[in-house]
């Protein structure tokens, strides 16, 4: 059997009819679902049902609500705390103070696996099955990511490399393979790798926290992106230059100059970063709509990240 006896507990679930509970107290491993939550709605709705209902059954899921000003403390009252054990915030700290709470949680009760999961996304009934095969396939693997399919069904295909290239479409459609970064969602992380590289930055309330956490992780073992493993993530694009998205610019931004002046990501130099800043103005003034508040923000971004004031962004930005 391999790390967790977790290739015999597949080889039983697929040909006998045991129930997630009597497969949980055979040999699988701990698993536990981390969701940050805002505003989720019956989108959360429809993230939890589709982890509830995993062929690899789970430990729990914890769903830490930042704040949200909807129905979602009542979606989630239906749900008994042994399964989704819900928290609810009374500020927003972002999804990456979300993410830390909820992976902190999970290692308090002793999980062995923590699977992080956006609010938008939808999880095939397989989709944890094969990401828990093959971390049990390869020990130098820390963590083990499905491949995307964005809200029109397409195979989305901004995983980077080795380097920062680029993974070309035909690589999800052959075996699993490392990659440098990879989104939050989906990714299956070991418990023991996360102790190891600790919890995600909170001061960087969201955006680049993603990328930031694989460099980390990577210093202990590979990160793998599982192209037969798949979920549903209805925003898995850039940053929108449309001005009604464009508030995200600021996160990206700002959170970008701040890892990387602080040596949390390896840095491209100052230099290059001002003049990446400069490249920008003047796209704004030459292409784009709304310049004076686009400006504000590009430069609100650069001056917090020079001076270090993180966390949520000011509240005329949201």
């Amino acid at each position: 059997m391999g790390y967790w006896g977790v290739s015999g507990l597949l080889r039983r679930y697929s040909t006998t009819n045991s129930s997630h509970l009597e497969l949980n107290r055979m040999s699988t491993p701990k698993i536990a679902a981390v969701i940050p939550a805002f505003n989720g709605g019956l989108v959360l709705d429809a993230c939890i049902t589709s982890l509830l209902g995993q062929s690899c059954p789970l430990f729990r899921v914890y769903v830490i609500d930042n704040a949200s000003a909807d129905d979602t403390a009542t979606l989630m009252a239906k749900y008994p705390s042994s399964q989704v054990r819900y928290s609810r915030l009374t500020e927003n700290i972002g999804p990456t103070g979300g993410f830390a709470k909820g992976m902190q949680a999970a290692l308090d009760d002793g999980c062995e696996l923590v699977w992080l999961m956006d609010q938008d996304s939808t999880a095939q009934e397989d989709t944890l099955q094969k990401l828990v095969a093959y971390l049990d396939s390869d020990a130098a693997v820390v963590a083990a990511a499905p491949a995307k399919l964005e809200i029109d069904g397409q195979l989305w295909v901004g995983e980077n490399l080795d380097g920062g290239i680029g993974a070309g479409k035909q690589l999800y459609e052959g075996p699993p393979f490392g990659v440098e970064s990879t989104l939050w969602s989906g990714m299956l992380v070991r418990a023991s790798a996360i102790r190891e590289a600790g919890l995600p930055l909170t001061e960087l309330f969201g955006w680049w926290c993603d990328g930031e956490y694989c460099f980390r992780l990577r210093k202990h073992g590979r990160v793998v992106l599982v192209p037969e493993s798949r979920i549903h993530h209805h925003q898995t694009g850039a940053v929108h230059l449309d001005f009604a998205g464009y508030w995200k610019h600021y996160y990206y931004q700002r959170n970008s100059m701040y890892l990387y002046l602080n040596g949390h990501l390896p840095s491209p130099g100052l230099p290059r970063m001002l003049s990446d800043i400069g490249k920008q103005i003047m796209y704004i003034l030459l292409r784009q709509d709304h310049k004076i508040q686009r400006l504000q923000i590009v430069f609100t971004a650069a001056f917090h990240a020079l001076s270090g004031r993180m966390g949520r962004g000011p509240a005329w930005l949201h």
